[in-house]
C-alpha cells in the first residue's frame, strides 16, 4: 500500500478537527463555533463538538510516535497532543471561557444531552489513558472528575443512552478503581434483551432501521464491557457483543459501493463518516471477522473518505463542519443537530491509532465485497450470524 492512502486519511481528519481543537484549546470554541441563537441559548453544543472529535482522534494520539514513519505526520501527532489536552482541560475548567455544560442545574435525573457527549468524552480517555490522563496536569484531573459526577446526577432515556452512562462509569473504574457496577451491568443487559437477531441491536424495545448499531451501541457495548470486565456479573455480554459485532461489520462494509457511497438510512444521517464507526472500533482492535482482512476495511473505509470529502459545501467558510451527509443539506438535520454534533464524523479514523505496519495499513488494495461480487466474482455466500451459531453448535 502507498504511504499517501494513510497520509489522506491523517489529512482529512486534520481538516475536519483542527477548527474545533485550535479553538477549544485557545478558548475561543464559544466564540467560533457557528451555533444559532437558539442552540447557543441550550448550550451543549461545545461540549459535543469538543467529546465527539477528541475521541476520533484519541487512538492516534496514543500511538507511540516511533511506530509513525511519516515526519510530517508525528510533528502534526505532537502537536495535536498538546491541543487536545488543553481543549478537555478547558472544556472542564469552570474559570475557562470554554467551559462547557455537563449539568445546566445540576438537576437530579434530568435527561439532557451531555449524558451523550460526557460519554464520548470519556471514551477518547479510555483509548488514550496515556496522552489524554496521565499527561493531564492534577488540576485537570480533578475538574474532569467533578464534570462527570455532575453529569452522572442525570438519568439517561431507556434507549442507547444506557451505553452512555455506563461509558462514564467504566471510565471512572479506569481512573479511579470506583464505578458504579450495577449502572453498567443494568446498559449491558438490557441490551443483551434488546438483541433482535444476525447481529442488530433495538434501540430500546424496538427496532429501528438507522446506523445507531455504528454510530453508539456495538462500539461502546464492546468498549464497556472490555474494560470493566472485572466489574461486569456476566461474561456472556462480551461474548454476545463481539458476536454482533463482527457480524454487525460485515453488513456495514457490504453497504460500500464502489463510489464510496452507502445508503441513506435514518436519523442522524448527518453523522456522514460515523456511520462506520463500529467498522473502524473493530479494526482498531484486531476484532475483524475472518471474512474481513483489515486491509479490504482500509479501501472500504478509504472510498468513504474519498466521497465525502468530496462534496463541494462540507465546511464552511471557517473550516467548520456544515450539516448533511455529501456536502451541506441542512433539510437532513433533526432539530438536535447542531455544528458540534456532526463531528461524529471523525470516528471513521479510529484506525489511524494502529502502526503503519499493521495490516491495515501494510497491506495490499484488494475489492471490496460489493466490487467482488459485482464483478462476478465468485465469493462465498452470506449468512446470518444466527445459522452460523447453528452450524457450529453454539448459541448466542
Amino acid at each position: 500500500m502507498s504511504e499517501n492512502v494513510r497520509k489522506k486519511w491523517v489529512q482529512a481528519m486534520h481538516k475536519i478537527a483542527y477548527p474545533v481543537i485550535s479553538n477549544a484549546a485557545n478558548g475561543t470554541l464559544h466564540d467560533t463555533l457557528p451555533l444559532n441563537p437558539k442552540e447557543k441559548e441550550r448550550g451543549v453544543g461545545y461540549l459535543e463538538a469538543i467529546g465527539r472529535t477528541v475521541n476520533g482522534l484519541a487512538p492516534w494520539l496514543e500511538l507511540d510516535e516511533k511506530e509513525i514513519t511519516d515526519s510530517e505526520e508525528r510533528e502534526l501527532q505532537r502537536e495535536y497532543r498538546d491541543l487536545v489536552r488543553k481543549a478537555m482541560a478547558n472544556a472542564a475548567d469552570p474559570d475557562s471561557t470554554d467551559y462547557c455544560v455537563w449539568n445546566k442545574s445540576d438537576t437530579y435525573l434530568l435527561q439532557d444531552q451531555p449524558i451523550v457527549d460526557a460519554a464520548f468524552y470519556a471514551s477518547a480517555i479510555l483509548k488514550a489513558p496515556r496522552e489524554l490522563w496521565q499527561m493531564q496536569p492534577q488540576k485537570a484531573k480533578d475538574d474532569i472528575l467533578k464534570a462527570f459526577s455532575r453529569v452522572l446526577l442525570m438519568r439517561p432515556s431507556r434507549c442507547n443512552w444506557l451505553m452512555f452512562t455506563a461509558t462514564i462509569e467504566a471510565c471512572r473504574y479506569m481512573l479511579t478503581g470506583i464505578g458504579d457496577s450495577m449502572r453498567i451491568d443494568y446498559a449491558l443487559s438490557m441490551h443483551y434483551d434488546w438483541y433482535k437477531g444476525d447481529g442488530m441491536y433495538g434501540d430500546g424495545d424496538k427496532f429501528v432501521m438507522n446506523y445507531y448499531n455504528s454510530y453508539v451501541i456495538q462500539p461502546m457495548l464492546e468498549e464497556v464491557s472490555r474494560v470493566a470486565a472485572e466489574i461486569v456479573a456476566d461474561e456472556k455480554f462480551r461474548q454476545r457483543s463481539m458476536e454482533a459485532l463482527q457480524r454487525y461489520c460485515e453488513i456495514l462494509e457490504h453497504m460500500i459501493a464502489p463510489d464510496g457511497s452507502f445508503p441513506f438510512l435514518g436519523r442522524s444521517i448527518t453523522y456522514r463518516m460515523g456511520a462506520f464507526h463500529a467498522l473502524s472500533h473493530a479494526a482498531l482492535i484486531d476484532a475483524l471477522p475472518q471474512s474481513l482482512p483489515a486491509n479490504q476495511v482500509r479501501c472500504a473505509l478509504t472510498k468513504v473518505i474519498d466521497k465525502t470529502m468530496s462534496a463541494p459545501g462540507m465546511f464552511d467558510e471557517n473550516g467548520f463542519l456544515t450539516k448533511g451527509l455529501y456536502g451541506k443539506q441542512e433539510q437532513l438535520a433533526e432539530r438536535y443537530i447542531n455544528c458540534g454534533s456532526v463531528y461524529l464524523t471523525t470516528f471513521i479514523f479510529l484506525p489511524l491509532g494502529l502502526s503503519p505496519e499493521h495490516l491495515f495499513w501494510s497491506g495490499e488494495d484488494v475489492k471490496t465485497t460489493w466490487e467482488k461480487v459485482w464483478s462476478g466474482e465468485d465469493i462465498v455466500r452470506d449468512i446470518s450470524l444466527e445459522s452460523r451459531l447453528k452450524e457450529s453448535g453454539k448459541l448466542i
